[in-house]
């Protein structure tokens, strides 16, 4: 995305459905127009091709919609089938990042291994894809999936249901349930999906023994990189100091703990 944004102000395109279409003309102070919402989506499209090509991880939209359509102060509930982006708001506490100090290697082909068994449950459920499954019918046809086909799909069905509850939760302004909607997601992601892996298991467990955590996951596709972890705002440096010895006392490794901001997309 970085790259694409770049370019475009190097050398300006706008996209359309059929491919480039006229460029975008400066104003006098040189700068260009932001990309519209639907240029936004053509340009996400591009992105994940070019992800998917050439480097080698089937992904999804997830990250490059994240990219464009941020909202300061909001998280975003991105809609992959439909491919639209909604907003709601994510204020009082801190988001805190926590790096495991394993690093992600995606493209050695795990994760296309965790879509694969995804992308065959459904086909075995006569389904187009998971987000069409209810989670009863799933169980009722467990037959027709091998077990890590079902775990899997019991996954990705589950995630879809807390997604949807965690929005409720989050427009109720409920963020302590918004947490514990973290903390499940992650398990599912350990003992379903088999994403996770012993050291972001391990800050996950840090993070719920802390009075100040709200909830915590790992993040990203997993196999490594880092958890996000929702901490009351006034508490974040207790929560960060306690990680940061706790996580070296167990493994060995020295981590430094983030606060992050929610800020607007790029574009």
């Amino acid at each position: 995305m970085a790259t694409a944004l770049l370019v475009r102000q190097l050398h300006p395109y706008s996209l359309t459905e059929l491919g480039a279409g006229l460029p975008p003309r400066r104003d006098r102070r040189g700068r260009l127009p932001p990309p519209t919402a639907k240029e936004k989506l053509f340009l996400a499209r591009l992105c994940q091709a070019a992800e998917i090509e050439f480097v080698g991880v089937n992904c999804g939209l997830l990250d490059q919609l994240s990219c464009l359509f941020g909202k300061a102060y909001h998280v975003m509930n991105i809609d992959c089938r439909y491919q639209t982006v909604d907003h709601a708001p994510m204020i009082g506490e801190a988001v805190i990042v926590c790096d495991s100090g394993i690093r992600r290697e995606l493209v050695s082909g795990e994760y296309n291994t965790l879509r694969e068994h995804c992308e065959l449950a459904a086909r075995a459920l006569g389904a187009k894809s998971l987000r069409s499954v209810e989670l009863s019918y799933l169980k009722a046809n467990r037959g027709n999936l091998n077990p890590r086909e079902y775990d899997c799909a019991y996954h990705v069905v589950g995630e879809i249901q807390r997604v949807v509850f965690a929005e409720r939760a989050l427009r109720d302004d409920d963020h302590h349930q918004f947490g514990q909607y973290l903390f499940q997601s992650h398990e599912s992601s350990r003992d379903l999906l088999g994403n996770s892996c012993p050291e972001l298991d391990l800050l996950v467990e840090l993070a719920r023994a802390h009075p100040a955590c709200l909830g915590a996951r790992l993040t990203g596709g997993g196999f490594g990189g880092a958890t996000i972890n929702l901490v009351a705002y006034h508490q974040a440096a207790s929560f960060m100091q306690a990680m940061s010895e706790a996580y070296e006392k167990r493994t060995g490794r020295r981590l430094k703990p983030m606060v992050c901001q929610i800020v607007d997309g790029a574009g």
